[in-house]
């Protein structure tokens, strides 16, 4: 895999939700989240992946990092660059689970991806 940048403030606009479909969506998961970051700030940095073919940055992890910082009103989140491909980032995701468990149904859709 392909080195990485440490964690930086990127615009919400910049990142590509390719996989947002393949989430569950969890309402008080996210309320949770919401009501952390508006306590301690965002602690934990969402992971995108550099899309070599289309220059956009893929969140691969943090969807629900993301949806709390949208309901703060947030422009921008911290995010940790991968510069690999977008299947092998995912791959690396999967196997060392660097959030929360994924749901046995997330994880197959993941992977049919």
């Amino acid at each position: 895999m392909g080195g990485y940048v440490g964690a930086r403030q990127v615009d919400l606009h910049r990142l590509e939700l390719r996989f947002e479909a393949t989430r569950i969506a969890d309402t008080a998961a996210v309320q949770r989240l919401t009501e952390s970051i508006r306590t301690s700030g965002q602690l934990v940095a969402c992971i995108a992946a550099d899309d070599q073919d289309s220059g956009a940055l893929v969140l691969i992890d943090g969807y629900r990092r993301l949806s709390a910082l949208k309901r703060l009103g947030a422009d921008t989140a911290l995010v940790q660059c991968w510069h690999c491909p977008v299947g092998p980032a995912l791959a690396q995701m999967l196997a060392h689970s660097f959030s929360r468990a994924f749901d046995p149904m997330e994880e197959a859709l993941l992977r049919a991806s």
